[in-house]
């Protein structure tokens, strides 16, 4: 029993250590086993030092919330929120909500694999259980809150793609966007457009214009099943 004791007594003394370093300013590495904390109220953890690192070993991912809710009915369930705030006037700098970046370092290869910034899919897992809305793979909004006011003296943009790329040879193509033609399963759907633009915007977009531009002027290059396509432009306004 005294045993138990006494390691039920260091572990809470090394939680503390791990929970406290930054209010105690200690400087000392902590190496634990397998550990579990389970905390029945709000846990924070913050540090005092300029940058916090979270990293499993090489081999291993780090797992955020991954789990299955079996007790909610209702409200959604969010696997993890990040959410900068500035509350001060910056005259340098701006705000990221998260930075990504997988790297391959100098001299070395993927002799297979690739290389993937992010990925994200939103996963119907098994044949049953309808969905009473939309299925999103990934969601961009640009929000303000209502009789904003600001000046902005850059573009306002849903998503941008840069490139800075040099390499000796592209064996495939360079593109912007590349979109993959459904793969075939049991009850396999497969698009109804490339694009859908819903409602019709002045000088935007429009169904059916009063007068269609007339003045070609311009291209978009497009590659339809391997083979070089170009989309005609014009510089002559329409007439809604």
């Amino acid at each position: 029993m005294k045993k138990i004791f006494k390691g039920l007594g260091l572990g809470l003394i090394a939680l503390a250590l791990v929970v406290g370093v930054g209010a105690v300013q200690a400087e000392a590495a902590l190496t634990l086993g397998a550990l579990t904390v389970t905390s029945d109220g709000a846990l924070t953890i913050t540090s005092t030092a300029a940058a916090m690192s979270l990293n499993g070993t090489l081999t291993n991912t780090i797992k955020l919330n991954s789990r299955t809710d079996s007790t909610s009915t209702t409200g959604d369930f969010i696997g993890a929120q990040i959410k900068p705030g500035v509350g001060i006037t910056k005259t340098t700098g701006g705000v990221t909500g998260v930075e990504i970046s997988p790297r391959v370092n100098n001299g070395f290869e993927l002799t297979t694999g690739s290389i993937i910034g992010a990925h994200i899919d939103a996963y119907l897992k098994g044949t049953t259980g309808d969905i009473g809305g939309d299925v999103r793979g990934a969601q961009i909004e640009l929000v303000t809150d209502d009789a904003g006011a600001r000046t902005i003296t850059g573009d306002v943009t849903g998503l941008r793609f840069r490139s800075a790329f040099s390499a000796a040879a592209i064996t495939g193509n360079f593109q912007a966007i590349k979109i993959e033609k459904p793969e075939t399963q049991t009850g396999s759907q497969t698009y109804d457009s490339v694009l859908t633009l819903t409602s019709t915007i002045p000088l935007v977009w429009n169904s059916a214009p009063a007068t269609e531009p007339s003045t070609a002027d311009g291209y978009i290059k497009v590659i339809v099943n391997g083979a070089v396509r170009y989309i005609q432009l014009y510089s002559g306004a329409p007439v809604d």
